[in-house]
Order: structure tokens, then sequence, then C-alpha cells
């Protein structure tokens, strides 16, 4: 009967040894992956407090029906995902959000040259043309914004000519 009892208490020893194992190891695991994860949003939220625009023209041409903006880049981040930006017109007293894809009413852009570092992404001191082809029907643009992919936006009156 002694032997018994020796076999079940290290039987008993070894589960817990492999439970413990089992748990410190998760543990271990999950608090690697959390510090990841913070550290990725802790980025994120560095990198959208160091962007910045500005628009310095905004002007609506009723005869072609297109808005014209030019942003610059303000901040010190480059800013480089042009089809997750939203630009948004107030035409009769209701905004209007337009993006850049592909079909009618959705804008299009221009790097300004020269454009030699990074082209294609607009870098910090660089401006940027976009032109929006809005619906005459809802009327004409008055005001205009423009938000980045981060969040981060400017807007302005725009001149109607």
């Amino acid at each position: 009967m002694g032997a018994g009892t020796i076999i079940a208490t290290a039987v008993a020893i070894v589960l817990l040894i492999i439970t413990g194992y089992v748990l410190i190891g998760g543990t271990i695991s999950t608090a690697r992956i959390v510090a990841i994860a913070q550290q990725a949003a802790a980025e994120k939220e560095n990198e959208r407090l160091h962007t910045g625009i500005g628009i310095s023209a905004a002007s609506t041409d009723t005869t072609t029906g297109i808005t014209f903006i030019l942003v610059n880049n303000t901040g010190s981040e480059a800013i480089g995902e042009f089809d997750h930006m939203e630009v948004f017109l107030l035409q009769g007293n209701v905004p209007y959000a337009y993006m850049n894809r592909s079909g009618p009413f959705n804008w299009t852009y221009t790097i300004e040259q020269p454009d030699i570092v990074h082209p294609g992404i607009l870098d910090p001191g660089e401006a940027v043309n976009i032109s929006v082809p809005y619906d005459p029907a809802k009327g004409n643009a008055s005001w205009v914004q423009v938000t980045t992919a981060n969040g981060v936006s400017d807007s302005a009156y725009s001149t109607v000519t």
C-alpha cells in the first residue's frame, strides 16, 4: 500500500508541474501579444499626432462641375493612403462624402512637382491638387473638408466661380 501512495503522489506532482508549465507559458505568450498590440497602437497614435494637412486653396468651377482643392502636408509624416482618404463637400447645406475610387463623382489627385523623394506619396512640405467632380443637382460646393486615412482633417470655404 505504501508504494501506491508514493506513486500517486509522484503522478500528482508531475501533473501539477505540467499544469504550471502550461499556465505560465500561456501567460507569457498572452503578455507578449498584448505588448506587441500596445506598441502598434502607440505607433499609430504617434503617426496621427505627427500628421498635419492644410488646405491652402479651394475653388468650385460651376461650368465644369469640379471643385479644386490644394492640400499641403504640414506635418512630419508622409501621407500615402489616398484610397482611404475622404473629401466632403457642403452642397445645399448637406455634406456629401466623395471617395478616391473609379467612377462618377469620385475625386482624383496629382502631387505637385517635383515629387522626387517617395514618388506618389505626399511627403512633408509637398502639396497635392485634388479634383472633385460633384453632382450639380445637389448644389455647388461652398465648403470642403479633406480627411486623411488616420483621421486628421482640415476644412475651408470654397470660392464659387
